[in-house]
C-alpha cells in the first residue's frame, strides 16, 4: 500500500501528531530520554516538509516562494501546536520547541534546495541546514557530557565543577556556580533564596540505586546569621502519590554562620516514609529549601554526595 516515501512520511506524521497532547517523560525521567523527546520535533517538521516541500516542487514554485511559504506554514502549524499545549494540564507553551518545528522543517529545505542550486549556492545552502542541525543537537551533547561525567563521579552527586551541572538541578530558587566560596575543588553552588512560600533547589538527575550506601551528606556555607534549612528525599513511588508529606524523608537543621556538614544516614531516609520504607533503589530527587522567609538569602551548596 505505502510503496511511495511520500506515503510512508505522511503515514508517520498521522501516528505521531496525538503525541503532541498525549505522553512523554516528566520531571524524574532521565534527561536524555527527555531531550530525545523534545528532538521530536525536529524530526517531525523536517518530516512534514519533505511532503509540504513536494507539492511546492510539483507546482513548480520558485525557491523563494518556497522559503517564504514554509517559514508561514511552519510558523502557523507550530503556533497552534503550542498554544493547544497552553491549555493541557502538565503541557506549556515553548519558545524553544517552536524553534525546533522551524528548524527541522529548514534543515530539510535547504537541503533540498541545494541539489538545484550552483555550487556555491548549494554548499552555502548546505552549510545553513548543518548549522540548524549543529545547533539543536549541542542540548543532547551537553547532556550526554554530563550525563557521562555524573556516573563517573558517582557517588559523588553533585561538586559543581561543571556548568553542565547545573541541568540536574530544578526549582524555584536560582542557582550558579560560584568561585569565591568553596569547600572541594574550585565551584559551589551558590543559591539565591527568594521569599516564596518554598524557595529551594532539586536534584532529580543521579544515579538511582543508593541502596549500597551508609548516608548523605553535603555541606552549606551560610555567610548570614542562622536559617532554619530543611530537606527532602523521595522515591518513585512518592511520585505518584500527589507529593504527599508523610511519604518521603523529611529533615530539617539549623545553619550556622559559615560551613555546616549536614549526615543524614540512609537508615533515616529507608524509614522516612510513615506506611512503608523507602525504595533505596529508585531515588528520584532530594531537595533544599526554606519556608516563608521575610527576606531574601544567599547560601552555597558543595560536595553533595553518597557515604559507604
Amino acid at each position: 500500500m505505502f510503496h511511495s516515501p511520500y506515503k510512508w512520511c505522511f503515514l508517520v506524521l498521522v501516528i505521531a501528531s496525538p503525541l503532541f497532547v498525549w505522553g512523554g517523560p516528566d520531571l524524574y525521567s532521565h534527561r536524555l530520554l527527555t531531550e530525545l523527546w523534545n528532538l521530536g520535533h525536529l524530526v517531525f517538521f523536517a518530516l512534514f516538509v519533505v511532503l509540504l516541500d513536494h507539492y511546492w516542487y510539483s507546482q513548480q514554485r520558485s525557491k523563494f516562494f518556497r522559503i517564504f511559504a514554509t517559514l508561514i506554514v511552519l510558523l502557523s502549524i507550530g503556533l497552534t501546536t503550542e498554544l493547544i499545549q497552553f491549555g493541557i494540564a502538565g503541557r506549556y507553551f515553548s519558545w524553544i520547541d517552536l524553534c525546533r518545528d522551524i528548524s527541522g522543517g529548514f534543515i530539510v529545505l535547504f537541503w533540498k534546495i541545494s541539489q538545484k542550486e550552483a555550487r556555491v549556492q548549494g554548499a552555502l545552502f548546505r552549510l545553513i541546514a548543518l548549522l540548524l542541525l549543529c545547533i539543536n543537537m549541542i542540548p543532547l551533547l551537553k547532556i550526554s557530557f554530563d550525563t557521562y561525567h555524573s556516573y563517573r563521579e558517582f557517588p559523588l552527586l553533585a561538586g559543581f565543577e561543571h556548568k553542565t551541572e547545573l541541568s540536574r538541578w530544578d526549582g524555584l530558587a536560582r542557582l550558579s556556580l560560584d568561585s569565591q566560596i568553596h569547600l572541594q575543588g574550585n565551584y559551589s553552588g551558590k543559591i539565591e533564596l527568594g521569599t516564596e512560600q518554598y524557595s529551594g533547589v532539586f536534584l532529580n538527575q543521579f544515579p538511582r540505586n543508593w541502596s549500597n550506601h551508609k548516608a548523605l551528606s553535603f555541606n552549606v556555607y551560610n555567610p548570614g546569621p542562622s536559617l532554619q534549612l530543611h530537606y527532602r528525599v523521595h522515591d518513585n513511588l512518592h511520585s505518584g502519590d500527589f507529593q504527599d508529606f508523610s511519604n518521603r524523608f523529611n529533615g530539617s537543621s539549623v545553619l550556622d554562620h559559615g560551613w555546616n556538614e549536614i549526615i543524614i544516614p540512609m537508615a533515616d531516609i529507608l524509614h522516612g516514609p510513615q506506611n512503608r520504607k523507602m525504595n533505596l533503589d529508585k531515588i528520584q530527587s532530594f531537595g533544599i529549601f526554606v519556608v516563608q522567609q521575610k527576606d531574601k538569602r544567599i547560601i552555597y551548596i558543595d560536595n553533595v554526595r553518597l557515604q559507604q
